[in-house]
């Protein structure tokens, strides 16, 4: 799905009822980007996903691990429940933690258990692009790491889960614009060195004909 118009053409209410899942069960984002004003600019996924994340950094610790206690567990009870929200629903989907056979389940709870009682959150990782077998040796990994480290890891995944929820909602041609004035630029670059081309040609074939039949040769062999 994609949101139009622009964001910034859109009122707050509408604003907020597009963009306020971006960050897991945190509209809290969105108001604050949204008072803050928004311009063209943020037509832009990365734009809008960048200042998006320098609000939730801003925001201080308690604001930031309520927004990681509001990540649902992978494979765990709200996704049996059916309780995900739409996007992590298909986020899970995508890396097909709702067909994980008997084993990579109790190695899920079995994980979900041990970290959840260690970092006092739920392990959260951006699963676009990765399997059960990425994640489940991840998980392993990081359930090893120091709260500190753990923390800044996870608030990192959630910042980029938040990025890639940006630009699943925004058009592809607003996404793109920045790539399309690089290749016209490239294109006047190329334009211009083909008229050169043909000035330099055009010039050994008039000098040609100037020196005579005897210098046709030994001119034109120059172009």
């Amino acid at each position: 799905m994609t949101i139009k118009p622009a964001p910034h053409r859109l009122s707050r209410a509408d604003f907020i009822a597009a963009f306020g899942g971006i960050y897991e069960h945190s509209p809290w984002v969105a108001e604050r980007l949204f008072d803050s004003g928004l311009s063209a600019h943020d037509a832009n996924p990365a734009n809008l996903a960048r200042r998006m994340a320098e609000i939730v950094d801003a925001a201080g610790y308690d604001k930031q691990i309520a927004l990681l206690c509001a990540h649902p567990e992978l494979a765990g009870k709200l996704a049996i429940a059916g309780s995900l929200t739409a996007e992590s629903t298909a986020e899970q989907a995508s890396a097909k933690l709702d067909q994980c056979n008997a084993e990579e389940f109790a190695a899920f709870q079995d994980l979900n258990d041990r970290y959840g009682k260690k970092f006092g959150h739920p392990f959260i990782i951006a699963v676009r692009g990765l399997d059960r077998a990425n994640i489940l040796a991840a998980f392993g990994k990081r359930v090893a790491q120091s709260a500190e480290t753990e923390f800044a890891t996870a608030l990192g995944e959630v910042h980029k889960i938040a990025r890639l929820r940006c630009i699943c909602l925004l058009p592809v041609s607003e996404g793109r614009r920045p790539l399309r004035w690089r290749s016209l630029a490239i294109c006047w670059r190329l334009r211009w060195r083909l008229v050169g081309l043909v000035y330099q040609r055009l010039l050994a074939i008039a000098l040609a004909i100037c020196c005579g039949p005897s210098d046709n040769r030994s001119v034109l062999a120059i172009c």
